[in-house]
């Protein structure tokens, strides 16, 4: 069931393709009919970063990338109050973040990931 309401989001939601993409520094502004599993809604959380954004981040940081992602898991999932965002309007902010474990040449560590999206308030 859910996969045939994440479609109706890339076609409904302009931005829905970004949704779905790995994060980048754009922050996509959802409608108000979006609600996350967190308030009751129906959006599941968008997936972790695929294994190509934390390669490129690790060697961003200095870091030789390993070869083998060991887990994703969500550390935070959270919706903030309503506020004013210049551009936008009334709306409120859903942050998550994810822990994705890796192991590397040089030992194990992981990497800690942001994703956000605003959902307009009505």
């Amino acid at each position: 069931m859910f996969t045939v309401l994440m479609v109706m989001v890339v076609d409904v939601i302009p931005l829905g393709q970004h949704y779905l993409a790995d994060p980048d520094s754009r922050t996509p502004v959802l409608s108000a009919l979006v609600q996350p599993f967190v308030t009751g809604g129906w959006l599941p959380p968008p997936g972790p970063p695929s294994q190509k954004y934390i390669f490129k981040t690790l060697a961003d940081g200095g870091r030789k990338p390993g070869d083998v992602i060991v887990s994703h898991k969500i550390i935070r999932d959270q919706v903030r109050v309503q506020r004013l965002y210049p551009k936008v309007g009334l709306a409120r902010e859903w942050n998550l973040t994810y822990f994705c474990e890796i192991n590397g040449p040089d030992g194990p560590y992981g990497v800690y990931t942001d994703r956000t999206a605003l959902i307009r308030v009505p």
